[in-house]
Parts: C-alpha cells; sequence; structure tokens
C-alpha cells in the first residue's frame, strides 16, 4: 500500500514542530523593543503599532504553539481567509494543531516590518518587486500566485464604463501609489486614458486598496479605482474592468520568510496546487499559468 502523502506530511510537521517554535521563541521576544524604536522611527505610528502587536502575539505563546504567521496585502485578505481554512480542511488540522495568523497592511508597509525584524514567516505580496527584492537580499526565491485585475467603480451608476471614467469630475479613491500596486495601476490607467486627470480629478488615497474601497462604499468619495476581487467578495456587479493594457501587470508573488518553519512550504504548495488556485481564480484574480 502506497503512503499517505498528507499523513507523511503531518507526521514530518510532528517531528520538527517543537524544535522550530522553541528556536523562533527565543529571538522573537528579545528584539521586541530594538525593532519596534526602529520602526517608529521610520514608518511611523500605524506600522510601529501594528508590529509591536504582532511581536507580542508570536512570543506570548511561541514556547507550547505551532503557529504559521502570513502577511498578506489587503486586497487579498479574504480569500487568504477562505485558503486557509481549506488548508486546515485538506490535512485535519485543528488550532490546537497549528495556529494561523493572518496580517494585512499594504505591500509597503509589511515590506518596511520585514526589513526591521518583523517574524512572519511567509510574505504575499500586491506586487511582484518586493518579494523579488526580499529573495534576492535572503538567497531564496519567490513565486507568482496571483494575477490583480482592476476596476473603476462607480457605485450611482447602473453601467460605469471607459467613457464615464474619462468624462469623470470630483474625487476619486485610489490606493496610495507608493505603498500600494493597486494604486500605482489607478494612476498609469488614469495617464493612459486621461492625461489631464489632475484638472478635473482629485484624487484621495487610501492607505491601501481597502482603505480606498471603504471611501466609496462609505460614500465619502464618489467613486474609487479599485480591485474587482473586492466586488465579487461584496457581491457588486456594477463596475468596469480596466483592460490590462492600460497598466503594468498586477502580477502578486510571495516568497518564504522562514524555512525553517515546518508548515510554511507545505501552505504554499496548497496555495499553488490546482484547488488554491481554484479559489484564487473564483476570488477574482487571474491564475499566474493562464498569463504565462
Amino acid at each position: 500500500m502506497r503512503p499517505d502523502p498528507a499523513m507523511s506530511h503531518v507526521l514530518t510537521i510532528a517531528n520538527t514542530a517543537f524544535y522550530a517554535a522553541a528556536i523562533r521563541a527565543s529571538k522573537i521576544f528579545a528584539s521586541t523593543i530594538f525593532t519596534a524604536k526602529k520602526v517608529a522611527g521610520r514608518c511611523g505610528l500605524y506600522a510601529c503599532c501594528l508590529l509591536i502587536a504582532l511581536l507580542f502575539l508570536n512570543s506570548a505563546k511561541a514556547a507550547d504553539t505551532t503557529r504559521l504567521t502570513i502577511a498578506t496585502a489587503s486586497n487579498f485578505k479574504e480569500t487568504l481567509d477562505q485558503i486557509v481554512v481549506a488548508f486546515r480542511s485538506e490535512l485535519n488540522l485543528s488550532d490546537a494543531d497549528l495556529e494561523i495568523n493572518v496580517i494585512s497592511a499594504s505591500s509597503g508597509v509589511i515590506y518596511n516590518q520585514l526589513q526591521h525584524g518583523a517574524p512572519f514567516d511567509l510574505f504575499l505580496s500586491a506586487d511582484a518587486a518586493r518579494p523579488e527584492r526580499f529573495a534576492v537580499e535572503n538567497k531564496t526565491q519567490s513565486f507568482p500566485y496571483a494575477i490583480g485585475e482592476l476596476v473603476f467603480w462607480q457605485p450611482a451608476n447602473p453601467k460605469p464604463t471607459k467613457q464615464d471614467l474619462i468624462a469623470f469630475n470630483g474625487r476619486l479613491a485610489i490606493a496610495n501609489p507608493l505603498l500600494a500596486p493597486y494604486g500605482q495601476a489607478a494612476i498609469e490607467s488614469l495617464t493612459a486614458m486621461k492625461p489631464n486627470y489632475s484638472d478635473q480629478i482629485k484624487l484621495i488615497r487610501g492607505q491601501n486598496v481597502n482603505q480606498a474601497y471603504h471611501f466609496v462604499d462609505s460614500s465619502n468619495v464618489g467613486a474609487g479605482l479599485v480591485a474587482l476581487s473586492q466586488m465579487l467578495t461584496n457581491n457588486i456587479h456594477r463596475y468596469w474592468l480596466v483592460p490590462q493594457q492600460n497598466h503594468s501587470l498586477i502580477e502578486q508573488r510571495g516568497v518564504i520568510v522562514n524555512k525553517h518553519n515546518p508548515y510554511v512550504q507545505l501552505f504554499v504548495e496548497y496555495l499553488l496546487s490546482v484547488e488554491g488556485q481554484s479559489m484564487v481564480s473564483a476570488a477574482g484574480y487571474r491564475s499566474p499559468a493562464s498569463s504565462s
């Protein structure tokens, strides 16, 4: 009888989990204050508070709990939550077997935290540049896991079109282009279709694409350039899909940060599997395999 691959994975994990957790526990708490001070000076209060909370969350139970900490771009948070549930079911893992912490922020904020020692095991970015940079710096490899799609959303418009975006005059929500790839794609699209957009449009920049979405959803801003995944997650059908030709490919890549965590490779394998990628596609992304 051939051995069950999933059971083999679980047995391997059981033999190494305590060792991995003990090593991480010995490092995390000692660096908390030093790391927080550096982040506060360079990344601001928001990033500092998020990092401090994460550091203490990890150090509090590191001695007796096996954990997987995933830092993800804000646009992928809800999709990742669904994949985590499916991953647990696939390997029959309870919360007692594995604690999975999902941290979400803009890709730029997460990358800055990584540069200052944040104890993530896996980084799922909304762009390709930051994971590739981290991979080069740490002599590892990044991997593509999703291709993002940009949409023009104007809730008061029953059927938004390209012409509606070109004619739009008012406040438009986008993600911060310096921190979030969806924000950069929004700027590129506006430049391509409406070169004089700054004469008619006042850009309202969110920290990330989720905040940009909430500006529009709360009626504080009339329209936005946001993620297709947000439309599908919230059962919204009135939007215009911005053609890929108008902006750079929103290739979302990930990178393993802590290769010593026995669960991280298993999770990446599941994310890139047929089952994982079918969930990615259903959430409003294209699979990297379909774009190659």
